[in-house]
Protein backbone atom coordinates (compact mmCIF):
# COMPACT_ATOMS: atom_id res chain seq x y z
CA UNK A 1 0.00 0.00 0.00
CA UNK A 2 3.23 2.18 0.10
CA UNK A 3 4.22 1.45 -3.28
CA UNK A 4 4.62 4.81 -4.65
CA UNK A 5 6.76 4.53 -8.35
CA UNK A 6 7.36 1.73 -10.51
CA UNK A 7 10.27 2.37 -12.73
CA UNK A 8 10.12 0.30 -16.57
CA UNK A 9 12.61 -0.45 -19.30
CA UNK A 10 12.32 -0.13 -22.57
CA UNK A 11 11.87 -4.14 -23.26
CA UNK A 12 8.73 -4.18 -20.83
CA UNK A 13 5.80 -5.19 -22.32
CA UNK A 14 2.02 -7.10 -21.59
CA UNK A 15 1.32 -8.45 -24.91
CA UNK A 16 1.37 -12.34 -23.78
CA UNK A 17 -0.43 -11.45 -19.75
CA UNK A 18 -4.01 -13.01 -20.45
CA UNK A 19 -4.80 -13.04 -16.98
CA UNK A 20 -3.82 -9.96 -14.60
CA UNK A 21 -7.37 -9.39 -12.43
CA UNK A 22 -6.15 -7.46 -9.15
CA UNK A 23 -2.01 -6.82 -10.79
CA UNK A 24 -2.41 -3.78 -8.70
CA UNK A 25 -4.84 -4.32 -5.66
CA UNK A 26 -4.45 -2.21 -2.85
CA UNK A 27 -1.25 -0.34 -4.30
CA UNK A 28 -3.63 2.91 -3.51
CA UNK A 29 -0.23 4.96 -3.32
CA UNK A 30 0.70 4.27 -6.54
CA UNK A 31 1.72 7.30 -8.81
CA UNK A 32 2.47 7.08 -12.77
CA UNK A 33 5.16 8.78 -14.13
CA UNK A 34 3.06 11.81 -14.94
CA UNK A 35 1.10 11.80 -12.32
CA UNK A 36 -1.70 9.65 -12.90
CA UNK A 37 -3.15 7.94 -9.49
CA UNK A 38 -4.40 4.67 -8.42
CA UNK A 39 -7.86 3.91 -9.43
CA UNK A 40 -9.58 1.31 -7.40
CA UNK A 41 -11.12 0.46 -10.92
CA UNK A 42 -8.30 -0.25 -12.78
CA UNK A 43 -6.02 -2.61 -11.24
CA UNK A 44 -5.47 -4.81 -13.91
CA UNK A 45 -2.82 -4.74 -16.92
CA UNK A 46 -4.38 -2.37 -18.64
CA UNK A 47 -2.70 0.33 -16.48
CA UNK A 48 0.44 -1.83 -16.36
CA UNK A 49 2.03 0.86 -19.00
CA UNK A 50 3.53 3.72 -19.35
CA UNK A 51 2.13 6.73 -17.73
CA UNK A 52 1.31 9.31 -20.81
CA UNK A 53 -1.41 11.12 -18.64
CA UNK A 54 -4.77 12.02 -19.41
CA UNK A 55 -4.77 10.26 -23.07
CA UNK A 56 -3.31 7.22 -22.13
CA UNK A 57 -2.96 6.94 -18.20
CA UNK A 58 -0.93 4.06 -16.91
CA UNK A 59 1.03 3.38 -13.52
CA UNK A 60 4.38 2.83 -15.08
CA UNK A 61 7.00 5.40 -14.80
CA UNK A 62 9.36 5.67 -17.97
CA UNK A 63 13.18 7.50 -17.33
CA UNK A 64 15.99 8.64 -19.81
CA UNK A 65 18.96 9.34 -19.99
CA UNK A 66 20.86 12.58 -19.47
CA UNK A 67 24.99 12.27 -19.63
CA UNK A 68 25.81 16.27 -18.81
CA UNK A 69 29.34 17.48 -19.85
CA UNK A 70 31.66 18.29 -17.21
CA UNK A 71 30.45 21.74 -17.28
CA UNK A 72 26.72 21.40 -17.61
CA UNK A 73 24.90 20.84 -14.63
CA UNK A 74 21.01 20.32 -13.70
CA UNK A 75 18.90 21.66 -11.40
CA UNK A 76 16.65 18.52 -11.48
CA UNK A 77 17.45 15.72 -9.27
CA UNK A 78 18.25 12.64 -11.23
CA UNK A 79 15.25 10.07 -10.97
CA UNK A 80 17.83 7.29 -10.49
CA UNK A 81 21.83 6.25 -10.91
CA UNK A 82 23.33 3.80 -12.51
CA UNK A 83 27.15 3.08 -13.32
CA UNK A 84 27.85 6.91 -13.42
CA UNK A 85 24.30 7.74 -15.87
CA UNK A 86 21.77 9.95 -14.58
CA UNK A 87 18.02 8.87 -15.63
CA UNK A 88 15.40 11.45 -15.56
CA UNK A 89 11.83 10.82 -15.45
CA UNK A 90 10.15 11.30 -19.00
CA UNK A 91 7.60 14.06 -19.29
CA UNK A 92 9.91 16.34 -16.63
CA UNK A 93 11.21 20.10 -17.11
CA UNK A 94 14.65 19.69 -16.71
CA UNK A 95 16.73 23.14 -16.67
CA UNK A 96 20.59 22.74 -17.28
CA UNK A 97 23.29 25.29 -16.20
CA UNK A 98 26.35 26.39 -18.34
CA UNK A 99 29.19 26.72 -15.45
CA UNK A 100 31.78 28.21 -18.08
CA UNK A 101 31.71 31.03 -20.79
CA UNK A 102 28.75 29.73 -23.56
CA UNK A 103 30.03 30.09 -27.32
CA UNK A 104 27.56 32.79 -28.83
CA UNK A 105 24.47 31.48 -29.77
CA UNK A 106 25.64 27.83 -29.08
CA UNK A 107 24.74 27.55 -25.44
CA UNK A 108 24.32 23.65 -25.53
CA UNK A 109 25.16 23.58 -29.18
CA UNK A 110 26.91 20.12 -27.95
CA UNK A 111 23.88 18.58 -26.52
CA UNK A 112 21.28 17.49 -27.71
CA UNK A 113 17.75 14.64 -26.70
CA UNK A 114 15.97 13.31 -28.21
CA UNK A 115 18.11 14.23 -31.51
CA UNK A 116 17.29 18.14 -31.31
CA UNK A 117 19.95 20.07 -30.14
CA UNK A 118 19.06 21.58 -27.35
CA UNK A 119 18.89 25.73 -27.61
CA UNK A 120 18.30 27.01 -23.82
CA UNK A 121 18.69 26.00 -20.63
CA UNK A 122 15.24 24.93 -19.81
CA UNK A 123 13.52 21.89 -21.90
CA UNK A 124 10.65 19.58 -21.54
CA UNK A 125 11.44 15.80 -22.25
CA UNK A 126 7.99 14.34 -24.08
CA UNK A 127 7.51 11.48 -23.65
CA UNK A 128 7.88 9.72 -27.24
CA UNK A 129 11.57 11.41 -27.55
CA UNK A 130 12.38 8.99 -24.13
CA UNK A 131 15.01 6.73 -24.19
CA UNK A 132 14.19 4.66 -21.35
CA UNK A 133 16.71 3.14 -20.12
CA UNK A 134 16.89 -1.02 -20.61
CA UNK A 135 18.96 -1.87 -17.38
CA UNK A 136 17.06 -0.38 -13.98
CA UNK A 137 18.47 -1.73 -11.06
CA UNK A 138 19.95 1.19 -9.67
CA UNK A 139 23.52 0.56 -8.21
CA UNK A 140 23.00 3.88 -6.37
CA UNK A 141 21.22 6.96 -5.99
CA UNK A 142 22.80 10.87 -5.32
CA UNK A 143 21.02 13.41 -3.82
CA UNK A 144 23.01 16.38 -4.02
CA UNK A 145 20.09 18.58 -2.22
CA UNK A 146 20.26 16.58 1.22
CA UNK A 147 23.62 15.35 0.52
CA UNK A 148 22.64 11.27 0.77
CA UNK A 149 24.39 8.36 -0.79
CA UNK A 150 22.16 5.51 -0.80
CA UNK A 151 23.56 2.04 -1.97
CA UNK A 152 21.29 -0.09 -3.45
CA UNK A 153 22.92 -2.92 -5.62
CA UNK A 154 25.87 -4.38 -6.21
CA UNK A 155 29.44 -5.12 -5.35
CA UNK A 156 31.38 -2.22 -4.69
CA UNK A 157 35.00 -1.45 -4.31
CA UNK A 158 38.36 0.57 -5.29
CA UNK A 159 37.27 -0.06 -9.12
CA UNK A 160 33.66 -0.14 -9.02
CA UNK A 161 31.57 2.63 -6.96
CA UNK A 162 29.66 5.79 -8.02
CA UNK A 163 30.58 8.09 -10.95
CA UNK A 164 31.27 11.80 -10.87
CA UNK A 165 28.00 12.84 -10.58
CA UNK A 166 28.49 12.46 -6.74
CA UNK A 167 30.57 14.98 -5.04
CA UNK A 168 32.65 13.61 -2.25
CA UNK A 169 31.64 17.10 -0.27
CA UNK A 170 28.21 17.42 -0.70
CA UNK A 171 27.74 13.35 0.79
CA UNK A 172 26.66 13.64 4.86
CA UNK A 173 25.12 10.88 5.41
CA UNK A 174 25.46 7.06 3.67
CA UNK A 175 23.02 4.20 3.89
CA UNK A 176 22.73 1.21 2.19
CA UNK A 177 20.44 -2.21 1.25
CA UNK A 178 21.05 -5.73 2.00
CA UNK A 179 22.22 -5.81 -1.88
CA UNK A 180 25.17 -4.51 -1.43
CA UNK A 181 28.71 -6.36 -0.54
CA UNK A 182 32.11 -4.75 0.03
CA UNK A 183 34.36 -7.10 -2.43
CA UNK A 184 38.49 -7.66 -2.78
CA UNK A 185 39.98 -4.12 -2.89
CA UNK A 186 38.73 -1.25 -0.97
CA UNK A 187 41.28 0.83 -0.28
CA UNK A 188 40.35 4.62 -0.08
CA UNK A 189 36.61 3.81 -0.82
CA UNK A 190 35.00 6.47 1.17
CA UNK A 191 38.51 8.68 1.10
CA UNK A 192 37.65 12.52 1.62
CA UNK A 193 34.23 12.03 2.37
CA UNK A 194 34.91 15.08 4.94
CA UNK A 195 31.63 15.90 5.56
CA UNK A 196 29.95 12.80 5.51
CA UNK A 197 28.64 12.57 9.34
CA UNK A 198 26.59 9.08 9.53
CA UNK A 199 26.66 5.66 7.33
CA UNK A 200 24.44 2.97 7.95
CA UNK A 201 26.28 -0.23 6.43
CA UNK A 202 24.65 -2.61 8.66
CA UNK A 203 22.93 -4.31 5.96
CA UNK A 204 26.43 -4.67 3.97
CA UNK A 205 27.72 -8.24 3.39
CA UNK A 206 32.00 -7.73 4.31
CA UNK A 207 32.63 -11.52 3.78
CA UNK A 208 34.57 -10.95 0.37
CA UNK A 209 36.30 -7.61 1.70
CA UNK A 210 40.09 -8.48 1.22
CA UNK A 211 41.55 -5.18 0.99
CA UNK A 212 40.80 -2.05 3.71
CA UNK A 213 43.42 0.00 4.04
CA UNK A 214 42.55 3.71 4.58
CA UNK A 215 38.90 2.43 3.51
CA UNK A 216 37.66 6.01 5.76
CA UNK A 217 40.61 8.14 5.37
CA UNK A 218 39.91 11.83 6.19
CA UNK A 219 36.08 10.78 7.42
CA UNK A 220 36.74 13.37 9.84
CA UNK A 221 32.95 14.25 10.84
CA UNK A 222 32.34 10.47 11.18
Amino acid sequence: SNLATIYAGKEWNTENVTISDGMFYKCTSLVGGMSTTFDPDHTNAEYARYDHGYDEPGYLTGVFTLTLPEDVTTTAAATLTHNGVNYYKAGSDITLSYNGTPPENMRFYHFTVGGEPIDGDTFAMPFADAEIGVELQARYTFDSTTGVLALIWGEFNKDNKWGNDVNKNYVTSITATDEVSFTGDCTELFWDFTNCTSMDLSNVNTDSLTNAMMMFENCQNL
